[in-house]
């Protein structure tokens, strides 16, 4: 006997036709694998610009989003914080199609073999230091600590809080600003050109340590930023323009 079909499951079944159609057809946009490797690939090379230092040795493992979602034409990647550190696991968000409405997130993880600071020698607390007191170091950044000390020149001139052994990874919040300049203290001004030295004599409005800007008076009305080179010592450049 042939089996009948009870005129009111026919609408039901349409409906669940349509709703499996519908989500065959998703699921193939969601997971096209040319958008994908195209978004993957995007990321990744932010990151790695983001994340390298010159002579480092960047890896970047970009992680697909375990939600279904549609395919993204001209991603943005984009960082929440502009100035967050680029190491370890990282959240990246992509902007899509030129809307900033459409964003959505990826996980990252980024490995950097890269150059840092350690001490050379014994440093005392209290001493500023030299150019002598640093080597460099080549490691997995990742296995330091966050504010490890890639670039020397931020050390050179800066007070050690307390005693560093030597081979210390050096930490940034171990130093502090030594003042060379204090407010209202009387200082000079070098300024330099490509044919020309000039030194005069001002007052400083704030006070400074090596490499920042502070503002120096002459006279009653003039006023001009100058970089600390020295104590007492400020300096002026002039470029000549190309």
């Amino acid at each position: 006997m042939p089996l009948r079909t009870h005129p009111a499951l026919r609408p039901m079944r349409r409906m669940a036709g349509l709703v499996t159609a519908l989500a065959l057809c998703t699921s193939a946009v969601a997971q096209d694998p040319g958008a994908e490797h195209v978004l993957h690939a995007r990321v990744q090379a932010f990151l790695t610009e983001r994340a390298a230092v010159d002579g480092d040795e960047v890896e970047v493992e970009v992680f697909a989003s375990a939600a279904s979602l549609p395919p993204c034409t001209a991603p943005e990647p984009f960082l929440s914080a502009p100035a967050q550190r680029v190491l370890g696991r990282v959240a990246v968000g992509v902007r899509c199609d030129g809307e900033p409405r459409h964003v959505r997130y990826l996980q990252a993880e980024v490995r950097i073999n890269g150059r840092y600071w350690v001490a050379a020698r014994d440093i005392a607390a209290g001493e500023i230091v030299a150019a002598d007191a640093l080597r460099e170091q080549r490691g997995e950044l990742s296995a330091l600590p966050r504010d490890i000390v890639r670039i020397a020149a931020e050390l050179v001139g800066r007070q050690a809080q307390r005693r560093l052994a030597a081979d210390t990874p050096l930490q940034a919040h171990q130093f502090r600003t030594v003042p060379l300049v204090e407010r209202g203290q009387r200082v000079v001004v070098e300024a330099r050109g490509e044919r020309f030295h000039v030194r005069r004599e001002g007052t400083a409005l704030e006070p400074g340590g090596h490499g920042e800007r502070v503002r120096v008076r002459f006279g009653k009305d003039e006023i001009v930023h100058a970089e600390v080179i020295g104590a007492g010592v400020l300096a002026i450049s002039f470029q000549t323009p190309h």
